[in-house]
């Protein structure tokens, strides 16, 4: 178990609920409650509509107008994030915690090139001269395991493939050296081989950087041979928050 000192996220009785066109409340994430030490890899699954892309959302202060946090706190290496405004949000996003989406093709700009997108990431939080920053995108993108550099900091989305643009995304997400990456069904949209390219990738980021991963996903499975925990919610309820759940994966 991951001792206090070491926690990096820690949701405490999280409810969270949708306001309905007629007024009605619905409650989506009810009373939820787990930690997330520094260099943790761990799983949320559940069913489509059981919460997990709302709660993701709600820890990097994204929910939609008609949704809100009713009760609970949820904490970032002891700040409450719950509390921050959305000056405070633009800099704790990507600098703090990196967020990478399910759908790579709608989370980059069709008509800037890959580089610059990373680029772009990289003035949000840092202040380089233009081949500082060129460098260090080319940097991402060799360490998310496009080699030729070059060729793809030059590509538009399209000429990428799925795979391809997954890693463009996630090289965003680590501009900022974040300290927690949360990945919105990542694995979802890319074939096998990508797959395990991608966790491979996850693995060395977590040995190097000690960085914690929240991985959101439908097929836990595909997250088995890396993650430390899986966590289960079902109906907006955590069923299971996956202690030592892999254990006799490290035993075999």
């Amino acid at each position: 178990m991951t001792g206090l000192r070491d926690t990096i996220l820690e949701v405490r009785d999280v409810t969270i609920s949708y306001s309905g066109r007629d007024s009605t409340v619905h409650h989506v994430i009810d009373k939820v409650n787990f930690c997330l030490g520094r260099g943790e890899v761990v799983i949320l699954s559940g069913a489509s509509g059981s919460g997990k892309t709302t709660l993701a959302l709600a820890i990097i202060g994204l929910l939609p107008p008609n949704a809100r946090i009713e009760a609970g706190s949820i904490r970032y290496r002891g700040m409450d994030l719950a509390g921050q405004s959305e000056a405070a949000w633009r800099r704790i996003r990507g600098a703090e915690i990196g967020f990478v989406f399910q759908e790579p093709a709608s989370a980059l700009n069709p008509v800037l090139r890959a580089g610059e997108q990373i680029v772009e990431a990289l003035r949000a939080h840092a202040r380089c001269s233009s081949s500082e920053y060129h460098e260090a995108a080319r940097a991402l993108l060799r360490d998310v395991r496009l080699p030729d550099s070059d060729q793809f900091f030059r590509s538009y989305p399209h000429e990428l493939s799925g795979g391809q643009r997954q890693r463009v995304v996630i090289a965003q997400a680590l501009a900022s050296r974040p300290s927690l990456l949360i990945a919105d069904e990542a694995l979802a949209a890319v074939d096998y081989r990508t797959q395990q390219a991608l966790l491979d990738l996850i693995h060395d980021l977590k040995l190097s950087r000690g960085l914690s991963v929240l991985a959101i996903s439908h097929a836990p499975a595909m997250f088995a041979r890396l993650a430390d925990r899986n966590m289960v919610l079902n109906g907006g309820r955590l069923l299971d928050n996956g202690v030592e759940l892999f254990r006799a994966r490290h035993m075999a």
